[in-house]
């Protein structure tokens, strides 16, 4: 009997619910300390946060010559945190969708899916098309917070009764946030190392377990950040954290994926992957502020 895959199965459940805890309530704290409103932290520090698997995934997938990982986790990323993760938040909790997300963050996200689709046509995203999706990250990331305007988080906080923040030091709130991240991104690997052990040992094949267990593994921080966060009242960083990855993943990860080396595009199939990415998130727009079950 695996012990030691049960441990990780086990331990690395316990760091993925406390770490998606320490994140979020770190995350409202700084918010309402610094006046940003809570959509920017979710859209940002939580999303960054959250997407730290996409990043080593996608990172030596490009190092070791097999873009077509790296593509292929970006886009099916994108897609089970909208369709999967932010689907099975609104069947538990109907969801209140900042009109903001919807004027401005998520036409940014589809802008940016387009110039991917874009980039595509020729077969490949180059080393100047990746430090293109670089930079474009750089500004979204500085245009959240340069546009933030504090009487947006007055607003919320009337509206939404967010939780009352604790008089502690700044530092505690950076270390939770800090601590959070760590703690997500070592629990995500514990629990898709644990879960991938005890299936070898029950005999269920390798394939089977590429297409679940690793696949479902990076994606596992932003499903328990956003059930803590919905948990917690505080729709905005759970439904920011999801707009905010999605955008990280094509911008940051992709990016930097393609100007390490090209990546190439294999067409097919595989253009019905994007275009699903590409229709999603307008998906979400048409919810008009709310989504129920």
């Amino acid at each position: 009997m695996p012990l030691l895959d049960w441990v990780l199965f086990f331990g690395g459940g316990l760091a993925l619910y406390f770490g998606a805890e320490w994140l979020v309530r770190g995350g409202a704290s700084l918010a309402a300390r610094f006046g940003v409103p809570p959509v920017t932290i979710g859209l940002t520090v939580v999303a960054y946060g959250t997407s730290l698997p996409e990043v080593v995934v996608s990172g030596s997938a490009s190092l070791q010559g097999s873009g077509g990982v790296a593509l292929g986790n970006v886009f099916g990323s994108n897609i089970c945190n909208v369709a999967l993760i932010l689907g099975l938040a609104c069947v538990l909790r109907p969801l209140s969708i900042n009109r903001r997300l919807v004027r401005r963050e998520i036409p940014f996200l589809v802008g940016v899916s387009g110039l991917i689709v874009l980039m595509l046509a020729d077969g490949m995203v180059g080393r100047a098309e990746g430090m293109t999706l670089l930079g474009l990250g750089m500004l979204f990331t500085w245009a959240l917070f340069r546009l933030s305007d504090p009487r947006e988080l007055r607003e919320e906080l009337e509206v939404d009764e967010y939780v009352v923040v604790r008089r502690t030091a700044i530092a505690g709130d950076i270390a939770r946030v800090a601590i959070g991240c760590v703690a997500l991104f070592l629990g995500g690997a514990w629990f898709v190392d644990g879960a991938t052990g005890i299936a070898r040992w029950i005999g269920i094949s390798e394939t089977v377990i590429g297409l679940t267990m690793v696949a479902f593994g990076t994606s596992l921080p932003e499903l328990v950040t956003i059930l803590i966060a919905v948990r917690r009242g505080q729709h905005d960083i759970g439904v920011g954290n999801i707009i905010g990855s999605n955008v990280f993943n094509l911008t940051i990860v992709f990016g930097s994926a393609a100007a390490l080396v090209p990546v190439p595009f294999p067409g097919g199939g595989a253009w019905g992957d994007v275009a699903f990415s590409l229709v999603l998130p307008l998906a979400v727009m048409l919810f008009r502020g709310r989504a129920g079950r």
